[in-house]
């Protein structure tokens, strides 16, 4: 992961723990069309959306980044 993203994803954070849940969920969704390939940016926005009581929304980036993140041995 570059560093501007991992900056990015720590602002977001932030948001989150201020109280900005549905500001966190726009800057997510617009990263995970930015970086498509990024299964931390896809496991953020599911989780954001399960916080934001939206389980259906959060399934397909769930399992995209249980599916292509590496695998540990």
């Amino acid at each position: 992961m570059d560093q501007d993203l991992l900056e990015e994803l720590q602002l977001i954070e932030e948001l989150i723990l201020n109280g900005g849940l549905s500001q966190a969920i726009n800057l997510l969704e617009k990263l995970s069309e930015q970086h498509p390939e990024d299964y931390h940016v896809a496991s953020f926005l599911g989780e954001c959306y399960l916080m934001d009581g939206k389980p259906e929304k959060a399934i397909k980036p769930l399992r995209w980044a249980l599916k292509n993140a590496p695998q540990e041995t």
